[in-house]
């Protein structure tokens, strides 16, 4: 049996945790030593939130609409990577429901980079050339004093979002190509 002791993010009990996993079940017992939640080897795994394992380095369970989260654990993590992708193997309706989630995930992402990044981009030359052609002065400069904050904070939002969407799709397809080659090991069994 593989165990390791986790410290919750926040809230909840203050205490270390026990995560706990065999070839018949996945358990996690708060500090008391009572069980927070019990899952069977074949579903054990679905309860672990790839994201959060890959991306951010932390252990989250879900469980019965319960989320526990705990700090990083450098072991933990990577015992229960090799958990997941063991059990990914035999899996495949939840393999492919991941798949269809780091497909769409990545067509959103993408999509969040290119379109905020075009506005943000194509705001560059109408900024340069409003400047140069003195266009405050011009229409007068009430309004812009007002409106400029406004458009700057629009657009350092829309920079902002344009990267989170790149940042989504990098984790996207770096999941696909992980459960691609979950499969492909399965394949060859």
């Amino acid at each position: 049996m593989i165990q390791h002791r986790l410290v919750p993010l926040s809230g909840g009990p203050e205490g270390e945790w026990l995560l706990e996993w065999n070839a018949e079940s996945l358990v996690l017992r708060n500090p008391v030593g009572q069980k927070a939640l019990e899952a069977d080897a074949d579903n054990g795994h679905r309860l672990l939130e790839p994201q959060e394992l890959y991306l951010w380095n932390r252990i989250c369970i879900q469980s019965g609409g319960q989320w526990f989260s705990f700090k990083k654990n450098k072991a933990a993590i990577r015992d229960l990577r090799q958990y997941l992708e063991t059990n990914l193997v035999s899996d495949e309706v939840y393999r492919t429901e991941l798949r269809r989630n780091a497909v769409r995930v990545l067509r959103r992402g993408f999509l969040m980079f290119a379109g905020l990044g075009c506005l943000y981009a194509g705001s560059i030359p109408l900024a340069i050339w409003a400047d140069s052609n003195q266009i405050g002065v011009q229409i007068g400069v009430g309004w812009i004093k007002w409106l400029g904050p406004l458009i700057h904070a629009g657009l350092l939002l829309a920079i902002a979002l344009s990267l989170r969407g790149l940042a989504r799709a990098i984790f996207a397809a770096d999941m696909w190509f992980r459960i691609r080659r979950i499969q492909r090991i399965q394949q060859n069994q």
